[in-house]
């Protein structure tokens, strides 16, 4: 499972993102979250490796960090930098507003409430060429709109889990 979430790490502070795949609308797009909210319901833990790019309109080119990520059920999340730099970051203060959003993105992108809230994000559903979904979250909350352009998900087309 080390590379289960690989790609939803790289993702989640990205600041822009491009699905390739083809656009899934009605009852395409219902089944692609019916699949994904099952495959999700039973995981209890995650431990990956990630890349994570960025870009931004403040830096030139993309920034490209590595590390480990850990999740465990309910909302244990900790995220750890190794390269370039090392930094671990303890999602779990609670008392910290901003890691208390970003905890609650990463929760609800692993347990596949994201798909379906419409009050915080509007879902675009894709499949790609190899059969495996993308998911595109735009946000429509303020806070996380000033954070986020938009998250990219791409999912294991065996497991359907990101």
């Amino acid at each position: 499972m080390k590379k289960i979430i690989t790609i939803l790490v790289s993702c989640l502070l990205a600041l822009s993102a491009f699905a390739q795949g083809e656009l899934l609308t009605g009852k395409d797009a219902q089944d692609a979250v019916a699949q994904i909210t099952a495959a999700h319901s039973s995981l209890s833990s995650i431990k990956s490796d990630f890349v994570q790019s960025k870009n931004s309109s403040l830096i030139e080119g993309e920034v490209v960090q590595k590390g480990k990520f850990s999740y465990t059920y309910p909302d244990q999340i900790i995220w750890e930098y190794t390269y370039p730099n090392k930094l671990k970051i303890n999602f779990n203060d609670k008392s910290n507003k901003m890691a208390a959003q970003l905890r609650g993105v990463i929760v609800n992108t692993i347990n596949g409430s994201n798909l379906t809230d419409n009050k915080n994000f509007k879902p675009s559903y894709y499949k790609n060429q190899d059969g495996s979904l993308e998911v595109v979250l735009k946000p429509i909350n303020k806070r996380l709109r000033s954070m986020y352009k938009s998250i990219t998900i791409s999912l294991d087309k065996q497991t359907d889990i990101a």
